[in-house]
C-alpha cells in the first residue's frame, strides 16, 4: 500500500489528542492521590503527577502498541525509515519515553539545585574575604543557569516548533532525537495551509532572533548597572579625611540630587554644591528665562554665568563650602568660572512624562488656580512632545480620615468639571480618578519597603497635620502620604512633576525612592523626577496673611472660588484683610495683607508688581479692592460660565474620567508587570516551567 508523508495538520491533531489524554490522566491521578493519601501528601508531590501520567500513557500506548491514541485517531503510522517502512524498535520507543518525560524533569531539578547551591554559596561568603574572581565566576554561573532555565530551554522548544512548521517533521525534540517520522495513507491536499504553516515558522524564527537580541541588550545593561553599583560602593567605602589640609580630588564629593560620587562638583553663589549634570538639567527645566535660575535647595535665584566648577580644592575649603560660606570661596578664587552652559536633557533614556495630582476638594480657589492649574494648562499647550497624567487624588483626601460619601462624590465631580473649565484638554492630558487605578496602592506598598518610619515622621507636612490629633490617634495613611505620592508619579515613570514649593521635601523623598529602587534592581527602571514649580508668588488667605489660601481654614471669606459670582467676589474683596494705611504699596514684610492683594491683582491682570503699583498709585484701599474685584471677575468669568455649563453634563464628565482611567491603567499595568518581573514575583513561570519540557507550544 502506498504511503505519504503526514500532513502538518494531521500531526498537530494527533499531538493535541495525546495532550488531552495525558491531561485527563493527570487530573484523575491527582484526584486519586488526594482522596487516598490525603491533601498534605497530594500537595507535597503535586508536580510529579504530570510526569507519572505522561510516562504511563506512552508506556501503555506507544511502547506496547506502537501507536498512541492520537496517532490511531488520525490514522498516522510512526516510522524510523519511510523508504524501508521500519517501525521503531522497543529500545528506541523506550528512549523516546525517557527523553520525553523523565529527562526534562530531571534537567529542571538539576538546574534548580545548581542555582540554589550557587546562590547559597554567595550569601554564605558575602561577609568573608572572598576571592573576587571566584565570586564573579559564581555570579556568572548563577546568571547562566537562570538564563538557561528561563530563556534558553523555552527558546529551544520554540526553535524546534519553528523548524516543524517549516519542514513538517519532528514536532517534539524527543522524536527528533530518535528520528521518528509520520506517514499517512492519504496524500496531502491542503497546500494553502502548508504555505501558512511555513510562514508561521518563518515568523517564529524572526521572533527568536529579535528575542535573542533583546536579551543580549538587557544583559549588557545589567552588567553596566552592576559595574556602576560596584563603583558606587567602592567609593562609599573610601575613608574621607576632612581634618587634613591635603588637596582632594572631587571623588570625595557626593551630589545631593543624584547621590553619586566621582563627579565634578558645581558651586552656585548661595553656597550649595551639586554635580555638573544635575545642575545643568535643573537649569534647563527651572530657569525663569534664558539667564536666571534658582537653587534646588534654598530657592535663591542666581545667574547662569555665576555657576562655577571646582577643579581641585583642599579639605578646609571643601568644608567651608559644605558650611555654605560661598562668599569666602569666591574671594579665594579657587574656582574656574564657566562662561557658557550646554543644556542637556534630563532622564534621556526615558520619554518626557509630566505627572501630578490634585485632591478633590470641590471647586478650586484662586490659590489652586494660579499656583497649579494655570501652570499645568500652560505646560499642556506649550507645543512640546510629552505625555501628561493628572490624577484626582481621592486616596490622598482620606489620609486624615473618611469623608462623607455624598460629599466625596460631589467634590470629585466638581474638581473634574473645574479642571475642564480651566482649559484641560483630555486629548493632551490623561485625566483620571486615582482610586480607580489599583496599582497606585500596589506600588506604594513596594516602595514602602525602601523607606524608614523615622524619615517619614520628620516630614514637615506630617508634623503640621499630626498636631491636629491631640490624643495621638494619628492615621497611618498620614505617614504614608509621601510614599503614595511617589507611587503616583513613578507608576507612570514621570520625569517632571509640576507641584508647589511646599511639596519640595516630598519630591526629594520621591527622588530618593527612585534612586534606591534602581540600585536594588540593578537596573535603571525609574527615572529620577524633576520638580517644576510655577513662577508666581503663593497667595495668602484673605483673612490671615500669615497662612496660605486654603479650604482647611474653614472661613469662606478667606478664599475666592472660580465659581464665585461677581457679587460674592466683590463682598470677599471688600472684607479682605488690609491695614491702617490707605496707600497701595508692595512690602511683604511690613504690609503683608495689602501685598497679598497686590499679588492677586498682578496674577489676575498679568501685570508685574511694579506696573500694578503704578496703575493703582492714586487708589485708596477701598477703591483698590473694588478694582481688584472687577479684575478677578473679568478673569474668571469665562471659567465660571464654562463650569456652570459642564456641571449640567455629568455623563460627559464620567466618560472623560473613564477614558482617562483606561489609558492610565494601561500604563500602570505595564509598569507593574515589568517591576514584578524584576522583583521575582512572577513565580508561576517557574512552577509551570516543567510543562514546557513535556510539550511544545501548540498552535
Amino acid at each position: 500500500m502506498k504511503v505519504f508523508t503526514a500532513d502538518l495538520s494531521e500531526v498537530l491533531l494527533a499531538e493535541r489528542r495525546d495532550e488531552e489524554e495525558t491531561d485527563y490522566l493527570t487530573r484523575e491521578l491527582s484526584h486519586i492521590v488526594k482522596h487516598l493519601l490525603g491533601p498534605r501528601f497530594w500537595i507535597s508531590y503535586w508536580n510529579y503527577y504530570p510526569i507519572i501520567a505522561s510516562t504511563l500513557y506512552y508506556a501503555v500506548t506507544f511502547l506496547s502498541a506502537v501507536q498512541t491514541v492520537g496517532e490511531e485517531y488520525v490514522a498516522l503510522l510512526p516510522l524510523v525509515s519511510v523508504r524501508q517502512r521500519k517501525v521503531p524498535l522497543f529500545t528506541r520507543r523506550s528512549i523516546f519515553i525517557l527523553f520525553f518525560t523523565v529527562v526534562p524533569f530531571l534537567t529542571e531539578k538539576f538546574l534548580e539545585r545548581i542555582g540554589k547551591d550557587l546562590e547559597n554559596s554567595l550569601i554564605a561568603n558575602e561577609t568573608l574575604l572572598f576571592d573576587r574572581k571566584q565570586r564573579n565566576l559564581r555570579k556568572t554561573l548563577l546568571s547562566l543557569v537562570a538564563s538557561i532555565r528561563q530563556s534558553g530551554i523555552p527558546v529551544l522548544y520554540r526553535l524546534n516548533l519553528a523548524l516543524f512548521y517549516l519542514f513538517g517533521t519532528y514536532y517534539c525534540i524527543s522524536k527528533r532525537l530518535i528520528g521518528l517520522h509520520y506517514v499517512s495513507f492519504r496524500a496531502q491536499s491542503n497546500y494553502q495551509a502548508l504555505f501558512y504553516f511555513r510562514l508561521f515558522g518563518a515568523i517564529n524564527i524572526a521572533q527568536i532572533i529579535v528575542s535573542a537580541a533583546i536579551w543580549v541588550r538587557e544583559e549588557l545593561r545589567r552588567q553596566h548597572s552592576e559595574e556602576e553599583i560596584a563603583e558606587f560602593r567602592l567609593s562609599e567605602s573610601v575613608e574621607k579625611s576632612e581634618e587634613q589640609d591635603d588637596l582632594l580630588p572631587y571623588s570625595s564629593f557626593r551630589c545631593s540630587l543624584c547621590w553619586q560620587y566621582n563627579k565634578p562638583p558645581i558651586c552656585i553663589p548661595c553656597g550649595h554644591l551639586f554635580c555638573w549634570n544635575c545642575i545643568l538639567k535643573h537649569i534647563q527645566f527651572t530657569a525663569t528665562n534664558s539667564e536666571v535660575a534658582f537653587c534646588p535647595q534654598c530657592r535663591e535665584e542666581f545667574h547662569q554665568s555665576r555657576v562655577v566648577v571646582i577643579m581641585v580644592v583642599s579639605a578646609v575649603m571643601l568644608k567651608k563650602l559644605w558650611c555654605g560660606n560661598a562668599k569666602w570661596v569666591f574671594e579665594k578664587r579657587i574656582f574656574r568660572f564657566a562662561s557658557s552652559i550646554e543644556m542637556k536633557s534630563g532622564n534621556k533614556h526615558f520619554p518626557v512624562v509630566y505627572v501630578s495630582g490634585i485632591q478633590p476638594t470641590g471647586v478650586p480657589h484662586l490659590g489652586n488656580y494660579f499656583g497649579f492649574i494655570q501652570h499645568w494648562i500652560s505646560l499642556q499647550n506649550d507645543g512640546r512632545s510629552k505625555q501628561m497624567y493628572l490624577s484626582i487624588a481621592d486616596y490622598h483626601s482620606i489620609s486624615m480620615g473618611f469623608i462623607d460619601p455624598l460629599e466625596m462624590r460631589s467634590n470629585i465631580l466638581k474638581m473634574a468639571v473645574s479642571l475642564l473649565a480651566c482649559g484641560l484638554d483630555p486629548d493632551k492630558t490623561v485625566l483620571f480618578q486615582q482610586s480607580r487605578v489599583a496599582d497606585h496602592a500596589n506600588l506604594m506598598y513596594i516602595l514602602g519597603s525602601l523607606q524608614t518610619v523615622a524619615r517619614l515622621t520628620r516630614m514637615p507636612q506630617y508634623k503640621d497635620k499630626a498636631a491636629v490629633f491631640k490624643n495621638g490617634d494619628i492615621p497611618v495613611n498620614l505617614q504614608l502620604y509621601p510614599i503614595l505620592q511617589a507611587a503616583d508619579v513613578l507608576l507612570y515613570k514621570g520625569t517632571h512633576v509640576p507641584v508647589g514649593d511646599d511639596q519640595s521635601q516630598h519630591l526629594l523623598l520621591m527622588r530618593d525612592l527612585a534612586v534606591k529602587c534602581n540600585a536594588v534592581l540593578h537596573y535603571n527602571f525609574f527615572p529620577v523626577p524633576i520638580q517644576i514649580s510655577a513662577k508666581c508668588a503663593r497667595l495668602k488667605s484673605l483673612q490671615n496673611s500669615t497662612k496660605k489660601m486654603s479650604k482647611s481654614l474653614g472661613n469662606d471669606r478667606s478664599r475666592i472660588l472660580i465659581s464665585d459670582t461677581k457679587q460674592i467676589i466683590t463682598e470677599k474683596c471688600a472684607k479682605a484683610l488690609s491695614d491702617s494705611q490707605s496707600n497701595i504699596t508692595y512690602e511683604p514684610v511690613k504690609r503683608p495683607a495689602i501685598s497679598n492683594l497686590v499679588t492677586l491683582y498682578s496674577l489676575a491682570t498679568g501685570l508685574s508688581i511694579e506696573n500694578v503699583i503704578d496703575e493703582c498709585a492714586s487708589f485708596d484701599t477701598k477703591e483698590f479692592k473694588l478694582c481688584l474685584a472687577e479684575k478677578i471677575d473679568a478673569h474668571i468669568a469665562p471659567l465660571r460660565e464654562k463650569y456652570e455649563r459642564l456641571l449640567q453634563e455629568p455623563q460627559l464628565i464620567h466618560e472623560i474620567l473613564m477614558f482617562g482611567t483606561r489609558k492610565a491603567e494601561e500604563k500602570a499595568q505595564e509598569t507593574m508587570r515589568e517591576l514584578k518581573e524584576l522583583l521575582g514575583f512572577n513565580v508561576f513561570h517557574q512552577i509551570n516551567s516543567h510543562h514546557n519540557y513535556n510539550k511544545s507550544l501548540s498552535v
